[in-house]
């Protein structure tokens, strides 16, 4: 879940591009993984919108 700190480090869309960079690095999502907007949305506690700008990023990369 978000708090007003992490909010304040940026907009929320920023916010879900820094976590799901951080989820592929880890490992946390897997190479070739579909990404959902809805259950990024659900897992960052943030609303889909936010989720939809990194997810359009991520899509136009090659891993």
């Amino acid at each position: 879940m978000l708090t007003p700190h992490t909010i304040a480090e940026g907009t929320l869309a920023d916010v879900a591009s820094t976590k799901l960079t951080q989820a592929i690095i880890t490992g946390e999502l897997l190479q070739g993984q579909k990404l959902n907007e809805s259950d990024l949305a659900e897992r960052y506690g943030i609303g889909r919108g936010p989720c939809a700008k990194p997810c359009g990023s991520w899509k136009a990369c090659v891993w």
